[in-house]
């Protein structure tokens, strides 16, 4: 699996919302959830002694099936 550099998700986050219709706001808020996202990626990773990719994918799989 290839990874993505932190700038790469920077620019799909910004072409995402440029083709949704450009909300700072909205922008803003989906940034400030990052920091959320990784701190459950960490946790779990920790509690579950799995890599953090691993969990990332795992967690991806469950929000996709909501």
């Amino acid at each position: 699996m290839r990874r993505t550099t932190s700038s790469t998700r920077g620019g799909i986050i910004d072409v995402y919302h440029e083709r949704i219709g450009f909300d700072r706001a909205a922008l803003i808020k989906h940034i400030e959830g990052i920091e959320d996202n990784l701190m459950e990626i960490f946790e779990r990773a920790r509690k579950e002694e799995r890599p953090t990719g691993e969990v990332a994918d795992a967690i991806a799989e469950e929000r996709f099936k909501r």
